[in-house]
């Protein structure tokens, strides 16, 4: 049954959700240019570009001086230098006196500098107290901004395959994708996560196949293993059969094989034993999928197999066909053929025999999801190996909707790898030495048919167990219940693991480095978070000495570590913004670490709860508390925790 057509195609009818789907409170978001920074930023930069085209024709730029300049705001006056005829210097100068004529929120002095610059300071006392009073007001609200005005995005992250276990491989899309669906909820987008699970094609068929030949076998041997256990050693099994038949024969193919294709044709013919495999595989492997999603905080609206969009793909290769999208070559196969000039390959959407491929299922879920979200955006979080394939995806869908579809991205992203001690151990496994990846010259990327795979629950579990090992060696743990240990160390083992994906450019590659990630010195998520804890300790310090932190009393800023720290607490808008922008989770990775590293400076310079001076004592809480806020939602937006004790 359907619900509706779209492009002529029948759409399967809207899928129950596993998670109730939310639309954003737009009434309790902000406007954007509502927070101090921002809003400082904005008037500076329109009243500099409104300047700048009507004197010299140029867009001014408004930038944060280097570290040595005391002042805030600058703006360079350089490209108007050649149109006018005069030094940056003397146009400075002029545009200084128009600006000090101006109201800019929150800007006290205006300087003009024989360089060229214009600087630009804050009434720190005013934008510091401003600043202050938002985060105190929105707490884990503090950040969001009304910039999707409801949107949808559907993010498309995860998609492991039915009957294996989840990889390290799938660490990547996985964080990046939970962590992108947070960040664009705090820019007032609806977000839809669509975890498209692996349940059909060849691979399928041999698994079937596998069962039929040694299924019986296998439960008699391993009649305590879980089902997935039991199906994804069926998997390396036949997978090592067919390598050994294939390296046997001089044409290099395999019975095995083709049977396995010939049983994924009873699959797509609906046969009733088949159709029962699949069923049972998929929930079996999503209760599997669950319990590492549990580990990592990530959950999603629906997670949809391939499966799913299959009986569309008649109709969609048939409307490709007619509408001269694809064309149909002698031999029966359907190809999307695109222009040299586009350096995009020709794209095929079914093969000579009628059989059906990934990119057919690819375009039958984008088509179904504009059906049923009307997406703003769709966004695929898949490895960059898969660059060029979506490019043709992506230009096969463009035709169809004539440019008029939501806007579809591949936030791509580089491998993840394990020093080679984490290795598998379980049976059969054939890891790879250190000396092989060596003599081979580059990592060796995963396998699940070779049994080669660092499983991603062992991975957390390890970063748990080492984070524990620490955490019991470490003198402060003394004052700690068992329960709290455990609670502390899951939380640090596995944000550990998500912040060494998240803290770098998802376009890098990453070696693990367990040492780094548990670190509490420099750039990491125990790092971050034991700035949190240290916030927290303080405040309740603060308040076991019944010393009350009145909120309505104006904060002061004397110290430059006061000054830089409530500068940068401004600055979280700012950072979400840039990150669904370039859908960069690592931009709020970065400025959590950057908050951490000033919170931590401040904490050392700054006599916080022994300062005589009840103003500034009080001030000095205040500042704590609104950092300790400030890194606690950046955490939230990477899916990282927040332990209040360490």
């Amino acid at each position: 049954m359907t619900d509706k057509k779209l492009y002529g195609i029948n759409i399967p009818r809207f899928p129950q959700a596993e998670i109730p789907l939310v639309k954003p409170a737009l009434e309790t978001f902000p406007a954007p240019a509502d927070y101090p920074w921002i809003k400082v930023e904005t008037a500076l930069g329109e009243e500099a570009s409104a300047l700048g085209q009507k004197i010299g024709g140029a867009d001014l730029t408004v930038t944060e001086p280097p570290p040595n300049v005391t002042a805030d705001l600058a703006v360079a006056c350089h490209k108007l230098a050649k149109p006018l005829q005069k030094s940056p210097g003397a146009i400075a100068t002029e545009l200084a006196e128009v600006f000090t004529s101006r109201h800019i929120p929150f800007v006290t002095t205006i300087t003009a500098l024989p360089n060229g610059y214009i600087n630009f300071e804050l009434d720190r006392k005013t934008f510091g107290n401003a600043v202050l009073e938002n985060i105190e007001k929105e707490k884990q609200d503090y950040g969001n901004e009304n910039l999707g005005d409801g949107k949808t995005v559907v993010i498309d992250c995860s998609s492991p395959n039915v009957a294996k276990y989840m990889s390290v491989g799938h660490l990547r899309s996985t964080v990046i994708g939970e962590s992108l669906a947070r960040i664009y909820r705090a820019g007032g987008y609806e977000v839809v996560r669509d975890n498209h699970l692996g349940d059909w094609g060849t691979q399928f068929g041999i698994l079937g196949r596998a069962k039929e030949l040694w299924g019986d076998e296998i439960d008699r041997e391993m009649p305590n293993a879980d089902p997935v256990q039991k199906l994804y050693t069926l998997y390396v099994r036949i997978s090592n059969e067919i390598e050994i038949e294939k390296g046997g024969n001089p044409d290099g193919k395999s019975t095995l094989e083709d049977e396995g294709r010939k049983w994924f044709r009873k699959l797509e013919e609906g046969d009733p034993k088949a159709m029962t495999l699949l069923r049972e595989t998929t929930a079996q492997s999503i209760l599997e999928f669950k319990r590492v999603y549990n580990l990592l905080g990530a959950d999603y609206e629906f997670l949809l197999g391939e499966s799913y969009y299959v009986p569309m793909l008649p109709q969609v290769i048939q409307t490709f066909v007619d509408r001269g999208i694809a064309t149909v070559d002698p031999k029966g196969a359907a190809i999307v053929e695109f222009p040299e000039e586009s350096h995009i390959h020709n794209l095929v959407i079914q093969k000579s025999d009628g059989a059906t491929v990934y990119s057919t299922r690819d375009l039958a879920t984008l088509i179904a999801r504009t059906a049923w979200f009307s997406p703003d955006r769709i966004l695929y979080v898949v490895g960059g190996d898969q660059i060029d394939y979506f490019k043709q995806v992506f230009a096969a869908f463009d035709r169809l909707t004539e440019g008029k579809g939501p806007a579809v991205k591949h936030v791509h992203f580089g491998m993840i790898t394990l020093p080679k001690k984490e290795e598998p151990k379980e049976e059969g496994a054939e890891p790879i030495g250190e000396g092989e990846k060596a003599a081979a010259g580059k990592t060796e990327k995963m396998s699940t048919r070779k049994g080669r795979v660092i499983f991603l629950e062992d991975v957390l579990k390890e970063a748990v167990a080492r984070a524990k090992a620490k955490m019991t060696e470490a003198e402060g743990s003394r004052n700690l219940t068992p329960s709290e240990i455990e609670d502390i160390s899951k939380k640090v083992g596995t944000g550990a693991v998500i912040y060494m994906d998240l803290g770098q450019t998802r376009d890098r590659s990453i070696m693990f480095d367990w040492d780094q990630a548990l670190s509490l010195e420099g750039n990491s998520s125990t790092y971050i978070q034991y700035a949190y804890t240290r916030g927290k300790t303080v405040l309740r310090k603060a308040e076991n000495e019944g010393i009350i932190v009145d909120n309505n009393e104006a904060a002061e800023f004397g110290l430059p570590t006061e000054v830089e720290l409530v500068k940068y607490l401004a600055k979280l808008p700012g950072a979400i913004a840039k990150a669904i922008e370039t859908n960069e989770p690592s931009i709020v990775a970065m400025y959590v670490y950057k908050t951490a590293e000033l919170f931590n400076k401040f904490y050392k310079e700054a006599t916080i709860i022994k300062e005589p001076d009840a103003v500034k004592r009080n001030s000095r809480l205040r500042l704590t508390a609104a950092a300790s806020q400030v890194i606690k939602n950046g955490l939230y937006l990477l899916g990282i925790e927040a332990p209040e004790k360490m």
